[in-house]
């Protein structure tokens, strides 16, 4: 029997089964022999804390983000009803932002290690909505633009805002020796610069068109998609004029968008399937 169940069993505190143990020889001699050892067992566990590899770390964070995802199915599928399920989605969402901070932490403190680079890219991939996104793309553009792991952060990236985003890319279509990372980088630029500066957006698709109209993207190539978008925005682009189409109001009168020239005009195009 431990010396905290001795103190279970009698109901006393800690300090009043000490004063005890001095009447009660065999309770001293146990108290000796157990209270060391349980000191000796708690500095054991926080040296083994303390001792954990990053890749332990790492892995020990992914698994937590893993297990709230599988959480949140299983919560998600066993909801009966649409305000359970409403709850459920409000309660038990997973929510990586909250741990791209210790992501970062455990990148920041292992520079040198392999695990840093993994750390880096969950936080700019999963926790592309956290404070540390910025911090961890921009660590990745200055000390790991050449690596062959930065497919999923230069397509996150096109849709992350903050100039981090662009500076990353742009490291990767300069530095990386794989083509084809250099070429998602180029389209993801595009991407980027599509409604916030058109003429940048072109540059890098006529760039696609000419280095990279070859490399498979989505159902086609790059050079496709890059005319598509191309051909799109200089039919359909801010300014351009915009194509006559004709229809029936809700009255069943016949009517085409060139009638209303020179007039501001709301067009909302919807469907129901």
């Amino acid at each position: 029997m431990t010396w905290f169940n001795k103190c279970i069993e009698f109901g006393r505190s800690p300090l009043a089964l000490a004063k005890l143990t001095m009447k009660t020889p065999s309770l001293l001699q146990l108290a000796t022999r157990t209270l060391p050892l349980l000191l000796l067992c708690a500095v054991a566990s926080l040296q083994a804390a303390d001792d954990s590899s990053p890749a332990d770390q790492y892995r020990a964070l992914v698994k937590e983000h893993t297990t709230a995802l599988q959480d949140y199915s299983k919560a998600l599928r066993e909801a009966k009803t649409t305000e359970e399920k409403k709850k459920v989605m409000e309660d038990q969402r997973p929510q990586p932002q909250k741990l791209a901070g210790r992501f970062m932490e455990l990148a920041t403190k292992n520079p040198k290690d392999p695990v840093a680079l993994d750390a880096l890219i969950w936080v700019a991939t999963f926790g592309y909505q956290s404070p540390e996104a910025g911090p961890a793309m921009d660590a990745l553009a200055k000390d790991h633009a050449e690596s062959d792991k930065l497919a999923g952060v230069c397509q996150r990236a096109a849709y992350t805002r903050g100039p981090a985003a662009e500076r990353v890319l742009k490291a990767v279509l300069e530095k990386n020796p794989k083509r084809e990372l250099q070429g998602q980088a180029c389209l993801s630029l595009a991407q980027l610069f599509k409604n916030s500066a058109p003429q940048k957006a072109e540059q890098y698709l006529n760039l696609l068109i000419e280095k990279f109209s070859d490399l498979k993207y989505s159902r086609g190539t790059m050079g496709e998609f890059a005319k598509k978008e191309l051909e799109q925005d200089r039919t359909f682009g801010v300014g351009k004029v915009a194509p006559d189409i004709a229809g029936e109001d809700i009255q069943g009168k016949a009517f085409k968008l060139s009638d209303y020239r020179g007039k501001v005009v709301a067009i909302d195009f919807w469907g129901d399937w």
